[in-house]
């Protein structure tokens, strides 16, 4: 079989090229400046390729710099055509994502018009680079791809709160994989660890590790964690790492595979620290469509737990607390299926086995 295009498939390809074009033009001309984007990623990008951050101009930017840097290919346009080509590149993410772990046509219905969905692509949010990381090393691990891996959790740690952990439950999962294949994991981290020590200085380590103190007097009205919110500061961290080690105890027990992703992305958003509406992208994306291929009518009344913004239409933030029950929900009503889920023979697995 030839290696070229036919005539007919570079017409599709042109016609693919011309309609995506098309819609980024017409995205750039009527979407609104998205908040996040608009207010730190475009500015700060700039002022970085510029020049350098300075903390006295930046006192409130706790990204990571590879966050900044995979952000760098939309920043270099224009920003109205910088918005809409993240927004199309957010839909990809979103689609691909749902549609790896979800059987059913309505779970991506589903998701895009949920109120996490809604908040990432209306602010700007980063939540794609994550998502994005997490779906990828889920398929790396099914593929036995370690430099994809490695890629994956390059993504999935440009939200720290989201990473820390899911990206140990993936490294579990891989534990028996060989020598060399770990050095290709490492790849693609040692590569950006190289370019953060030679593009930005140290202080945004010393920024990264004061955020929950900041997070914690500046912007604790925007977090949703019941107990951040309204805990003391210690009992709040008991809390949150209590889920998260009981967590990850019950995911490494068992072989790693959709549900033990589920529960990762979940069990993770219940217990960090900092955690916003848009955070939940990717329990909504990777946990709840799971628990609707299996019980239908218990996942809708879980997605009706995530309906709590509407509640505060009106203008009154002080009820965004509410909006905990949903990933709260979706912990307690995954665990109900923690010893059926082994023992099922329909569900997809990504496990890492490998015949000797």
């Amino acid at each position: 079989m030839s290696g070229s295009l036919t005539g007919r498939q570079v017409i599709q390809v042109v016609a693919i090229v011309l309609l995506a074009g098309l819609v980024v033009w017409v995205l750039a001309l009527w979407l609104p400046l998205a908040y996040d984007m608009h207010t730190f990623f475009y500015p700060a990008i700039h002022d970085w390729l510029d020049g350098g951050l300075s903390d006295a101009d930046w006192p409130d930017l706790n990204y990571t710099p590879w966050e900044l840097m995979v952000f760098v290919p939309f920043a270099l346009a224009p920003e109205p055509v910088g918005r809409a080509l993240f927004l199309v590149f957010a839909i990809g993410v979103i689609v691909w994502a749902t549609r790896s772990f979800a059987r059913r046509r309505l779970a991506l219905a589903m998701v895009f018009v949920s109120f996490p969905v809604l908040a990432m692509f209306w602010m700007g949010n980063m939540e794609p680079f994550p998502l994005l990381g997490a779906a990828l090393s889920a398929w790396a691990i099914r593929e036995r791809r370690p430099w994809v891996l490695g890629l994956g959790l390059v993504l999935l740690a440009t939200k720290p709160q989201e990473a820390f952990l899911v990206a140990p439950v993936l490294l579990w999962a891989v534990r028996r994989w060989r020598r060399s294949e770990w050095v290709q994991v490492a790849l693609a981290p040692i590569v950006v660890a190289f370019l953060t020590v030679a593009l930005f200085d140290w202080s945004w380590l010393r920024k990264l590790l004061n955020a929950p103190g900041g997070y914690q007097s500046r912007w604790m009205w925007i977090n949703i964690s019941m107990w951040w919110r309204f805990a003391p500061y210690g009992v709040a961290w008991l809390c949150s790492i209590g889920v998260a080690v009981a967590g990850l105890v019950l995911i490494i027990r068992r072989r790693f595979d959709e549900y033990a992703l589920a529960l990762a992305v979940t069990f993770g958003a219940v217990a960090s620290p900092y955690l916003a509406t848009h955070h939940l992208v990717l329990p909504m994306t990777l946990a709840w469509p799971w628990l609707l291929d299996r019980k239908p009518w218990l996942a809708v009344l879980v997605y009706l737990t995530s309906l709590t913004p509407l509640a505060r239409l009106g203008g009154d933030q002080s009820v965004n607390w509410l909006d905990f029950l949903f990933p709260l929900t979706l912990a307690v009503t995954l665990l109900f299926f923690y010893r059926q889920s082994a023992r099922s023979e329909g569900h997809r697995s990504v496990s890492t086995e490998v015949a000797a």
